[in-house]
């Protein structure tokens, strides 16, 4: 059998992913699960770096899931709430099935690491280090919670507000992963975000449409009046598309349950996949979700303390604009894809330790 080469170069972002950001610990009940769509190299690289610190994972494959965040075997569920910490590595996110908020109820630490294949573990964006994601992360986290309202514009024609609510902003991560958390590792890690409970009003023009793989040839357009989803233009495929998922899921499916944008300068804008989970790690890119949301957490500064889902219809789909301009309040966030931050002179200073231009 020829030796995988590229295998050999994902373990430094296996490294950065399992044993930086998710604290891995020898005596820890470890579960690694793919799928029979995933790249089993992306599993492989991380089960060697955790048999490299001595841990005794148990990798599952399941069969592969046509939608995001279905349900896995019930097997498979009781394997993750058995967990101390979870690494998915699946051709779909798991991030908002059932079986990962109950295993993040039961205390395990739950890592998203779904890519279109292991060339995303050997990027410069899972290089990163994660001690500058912490330090972005607080930064722009800070800002969104001082914020009042956000507003969201490109080039193409989006023009979208929201109220800014200090509970409805999420930022991660801003430490290593605690028990009852979650994380996602796609190519590199890093975003804030907040639920905009029901103010969103506006239009929305994506590049990028969840499941779709590429940039789409005519942008999608939604239209949004008191955080729902009230009209789709676009090309037939796409407008046919939402239009299912309204039927399927009902007005939860219209529903804008989150806005998000990445903070890592060195992810690539990977959109030749149907998650496009890597570009939204890419620093400045703005993800929408519809469908389901968690309208607020206990303790904004503690994601342990996240409220169950408040709208739930069982569906829940980024899409990506790759170059927005963000504002919180009067306050330049993002500038048509370029995250301002980034020029601050202490994270500038911080990169060049690493050898790294922001």
């Amino acid at each position: 059998m020829p030796a995988d080469f590229r295998l050999m170069e994902a373990l430094q972002g296996a490294r950065n992913c399992a044993i930086t950001l998710a604290d891995a610990k020898p005596d820890e009940k470890i579960v690694i699960i793919a799928d029979t769509h995933s790249d089993t190299r992306i599993a492989q690289a991380v089960m060697a770096v955790l048999l490299e610190i001595g841990a005794d994972p148990a990798l599952i494959v399941q069969k592969a899931r046509p939608f995001p965040h279905e349900e896995p075997p019930e097997p498979v569920a009781q394997a993750m709430k058995a967990a101390d910490l979870i690494f998915c590595c699946t051709y779909q996110e798991m991030i908002y099935a059932q079986a990962r908020l109950e295993a993040t109820k039961s205390g395990a630490r739950y890592i998203e690491m779904v890519m279109d294949s292991v060339e995303s573990m050997c990027t410069e964006g899972a290089r990163y280090p994660i001690e500058l994601i912490f330090e972005t992360c607080r930064r722009i986290f800070e800002q969104w919670r001082s914020g009042e309202t956000i507003h969201v514009t490109c080039d193409r024609g989006s023009d979208l507000t929201a109220q800014l609510q200090p509970q409805n902003v999420v930022g991660g991560p801003m430490k290593p992963v605690e028990p009852g958390t979650f994380e996602v590792f796609a190519g590199g890690t890093g975003d804030v975000g907040m639920w905009p409970a029901w103010t969103a009003e506006g239009v929305l023009v994506f590049d990028c449409v969840h499941t779709f793989i590429g940039r789409l040839k005519t942008p999608t357009k939604l239209f949004v009046e008191g955080g729902q989803v009230v009209r789709v233009e676009g090309d037939a495929e796409q407008v046919t598309f939402f239009e299912g998922i309204f039927e399927k899921f009902g007005d939860g499916g219209r529903h804008i349950g989150e806005l998000m944008i990445g903070l890592n300068p060195k992810a690539r804008i990977f959109i030749d996949d149907p998650t496009h989970l890597e570009a939204h790690r890419h620093a400045g890119c703005l993800h929408v979700a519809t469908g389901m949301s968690i309208d607020f957490y206990e303790d904004p500064t503690d994601r342990t303390t996240m409220k169950s889902p408040t709208v739930d219809p069982g569906i829940h789909l980024d899409h990506l604009i790759i170059e927005p301009t963000i504002k919180i309040d009067d306050e330049v966030c993002v500038e048509k894809g370029r995250l301002k931050v980034l020029d601050h002179p202490d994270l500038q200073a911080m990169a060049a330790k690493y050898g790294l231009s922001l």
